[in-house]
């Protein structure tokens, strides 16, 4: 394998789902957008928004808020439990949380690109991410979620498909095993 500071970030980064509360610099941010924006996408029409959101109280709002539902909804005592050994954080703690949308009528795929854009821009320069897509659920399915995503100030006409969270990791996890099985040459 061809080994350079492109491929070594792709193959070192992580799911973080554990931050410092320091929030990230500026130039961090303005770093990780502008590589984001500048991902490809079909006939240069870069269908996409993200709604950079750094405001402490409503990121933990929606922590709170989707724990109650989670509560609420559970369909067993072994499944309150294990929501309550889990952080009650839906951001994991990170002080960034970048929401992620694309035009309804024209579909999510230019968003992954901008997206993977900018979760590999975060690892080169160390900050840590995460997607946030179990939320969605909450989000888009209840009126309670989807007040909040108003709050998110999306354009008319685009869809909510994850967060990403930003921030400096307070966790180093190792890598999981990656399978092959579903390449064919």
């Amino acid at each position: 394998m061809i080994l350079n500071e492109v491929t070594k970030t792709i193959l070192e980064r992580r799911s973080i789902r554990a931050y410092k509360p320091e929030q990230i610099s500026e130039e961090e941010l303005e770093t990780v957008l502008e590589c984001g924006v500048n991902a490809p996408s079909g006939a240069n029409r870069q269908q996409w928004f993200v709604s950079v959101m750094q405001d402490k109280a409503f990121l933990e709002e929606i922590s709170e808020k989707l724990y109650a539902w989670r509560i609420a909804n559970a369909a067993s005592e072994e499944e309150i439990a294990r929501i309550n050994s889990r952080p009650r954080s839906a951001h994991f703690g990170a002080p960034t949380v970048l929401w992620c949308a694309y035009p309804a009528a024209d579909g999510p795929a230019n968003l992954g690109f901008l997206a993977e854009n900018m979760v590999l821009t975060a690892a080169s320069i160390g900050l840590g991410t995460c997607f946030l897509g179990g939320i969605m659920a909450y989000l888009k399915g209840t009126e309670e979620g989807k007040e909040l995503v108003s709050r998110m100030k999306l354009p008319e006409g685009y869809e909510l498909a994850y967060g990403l969270t930003l921030g400096y990791p307070a966790e180093s996890p190792e890598a999981k095993p990656r399978e092959k099985k579903w390449i064919r040459i």
